[in-house]
């Protein structure tokens, strides 16, 4: 289930050991986090991928990939020095492709 493969990705396993049957899938390790968090996703397939963390406002507060062309994997981004306030925010996952976008989000949690 899906509550099973978010408890998962917050462990220290290889992503591309828990995650399979082809879905745009974004988790972040550790969540809550002070200054730096991991964000593991992997792609069904080949597109332009973006990135953004937005706020409780839905103003992007960062923005790690903007629509960059990644091939169908896994990946891993660590963020610098995450210089917000504490706060939930959601960082989203977007894949576009020639045939469909796919969104993924999930809330972070950020403490000081």
């Amino acid at each position: 289930s899906a509550l099973t493969m978010d408890v998962a990705g917050a462990s220290s396993m290889g992503i591309s050991d828990i995650v399979s049957g082809g879905k745009l899938y974004l988790s972040n390790y550790p969540n809550p986090f002070t200054g730096n968090t991991t964000f593991a996703y992997t792609l069904p397939c080949a597109g332009k991928v973006t990135i953004e963390i937005r706020n409780m406002l839905g103003v992007v507060v960062k923005t790690l990939l903007n629509n960059e062309e990644e091939l169908a994997g896994n990946y891993k981004i660590k963020t610098d020095d995450f210089q917000f306030e504490s706060g939930v925010y959601t960082a989203t996952l977007k894949l576009n492709n020639s045939s469909e976008t796919m969104t993924r989000n999930i809330k972070i949690v950020h403490t000081n």
